[in-house]
């Protein structure tokens, strides 16, 4: 591969370009699954933290009230993680003996995780919550 020819000008060819532009697009075909992979992994580890925070926040507000918090009661998903509640969104039921805390998310690329008021996880990914915290 030279950068010169004849006429003393500088430059590649266009097969030399065409090579480069396909170990560039090799490269990034296999970084991108380990990146959304990644990326995958931190927004459902979020979410698991947010679901644990809302449930200590159940508790100090049954603690206080009486009862369990209702939707209302709770502090937003948003403020919470602004970057979880575009993925998320929140659901709060109240059997009358408990509380299950939803987040169930359109996408089907993101699980369903839920959270009850005996500490039992649930949720579509039901392999990766056997990590849960």
């Amino acid at each position: 591969m030279t950068l010169t020819n004849r006429q003393g000008h500088w430059g590649l060819t266009l097969i030399e370009l065409l090579i480069v532009l396909v170990i560039t697009g090799v490269l990034i075909s296999l970084a991108v699954p380990s990146w959304q992979g990644f990326h995958g992994g931190g927004v459902v580890e979020e979410a698991r933290l947010v679901l644990t925070r809302l449930d200590l926040k159940q508790r100090a507000f049954r603690q206080e009230h009486g009862r369990y918090a209702g939707e209302s009661d709770l502090p937003p998903l948003a403020s919470l993680s602004p970057r979880l509640s575009s993925y998320y969104t929140l659901q709060v039921d109240l059997p009358p003996d408990g509380f299950q805390l939803l987040l169930t998310s359109g996408d089907h690329n993101w699980p369903s995780l839920g959270l009850d008021h005996l500490g039992l996880w649930s949720g579509s990914a039901v392999g990766d919550l056997a990590s849960a915290p």
